[in-house]
């Protein structure tokens, strides 16, 4: 008996839609740092207490999911509003009616394949691939950016964003992300604002905060409830931001110990 080419279609969506929502829970307890995934093997710690209130790169992912279930459902035409969360919009698109509308229209393509982008961005953020590195969010329709680990982020470099197929110059998208961070008011442990600067493509030895702070580069903030020195990220943004102007060849002081 053959199988219905809606009922195919259906399928496929209903899959990629619980694969996302799945995701989700864990998305969140990244994005407040209730968990922090520490490598791509699954292997989680818990974090007591941090000066931090938020993963920005997970924080980003759930609102690009959350707009995309909005522009779903809109396509599916059901009704929701900015402050409906968005789980309770996909386990409402989950139903036939909807899922059916979805199959059958002309852009069932591309829905399927931002389904499935979103899904495997979220599968990264919670395995890490260890093979790149997150870069900042596309200019256009916001999604996270990642490049090859190989690569470094020169303004004379371009990618196009898997999401939405927007160009876009790593340079940029990398100032981007460490202005949005500066901006954050950010003071963490150096392990943190390490990790943080990885999501704009960054990499510097465990040792640069310490003897930069020592040199008086960085202030002296304290130390946080478990000893370890707290640092401002918009310091240490202003610290190397000289370095990313000049340097046409990208960023990456993984090798610099002061």
């Amino acid at each position: 008996m053959a199988i219905d080419e809606t009922d195919w279609k259906t399928t496929r969506l209903l899959d990629h839609i619980q694969h996302v929502r799945t995701n989700l829970r864990l998305l969140d307890d990244i994005a407040t740092k209730r968990i922090h995934l520490t490598n791509n093997t699954g292997t989680t710690r818990r974090l007591d207490s941090a000066p931090t209130p938020i993963n920005l790169a997970a924080a980003d992912l759930l609102d690009q999911i959350h707009t995309m279930s909005r522009l779903l459902a809109k396509a599916a035409g059901l009704a929701t509003t900015k402050t409906i969360p968005t789980d309770p919009i996909l386990q409402k698109l989950t139903q036939n009616q909807y899922l059916t509308t979805l199959a059958n229209r002309k852009d069932y393509a591309n829905i399927l394949t931002m389904l499935g982008e979103a899904a495997h961005q979220s599968d990264r953020m919670i395995d890490p691939d260890p093979t790149t590195r997150i870069i900042g969010r596309c200019p256009n329709c916001r999604a996270v950016l990642s490049i090859p680990r190989e690569h470094k982020p020169s303004p004379g470099l371009w990618g196009q964003c898997r999401m939405c197929g927007h160009d876009y110059n790593y340079g940029q998208v990398q100032q981007t992300q460490l202005a949005r961070l500066a901006a954050a008011n950010i003071v963490d442990t150096d392990t943190e604002i390490r990790r943080l600067l990885k999501t704009a493509g960054i990499e510097m030895s465990g040792s640069f905060l310490r003897v930069s702070k020592h040199r008086g580069q960085l202030s002296d903030l304290g130390k946080d409830e478990q000893g370890h020195n707290l640092y401002a990220l918009a310091e240490v943004y202003l610290l190397v931001r000289p370095d990313l102007e000049d340097d046409d060849d990208g960023f990456d002081m993984s090798n610099c110990n002061g």
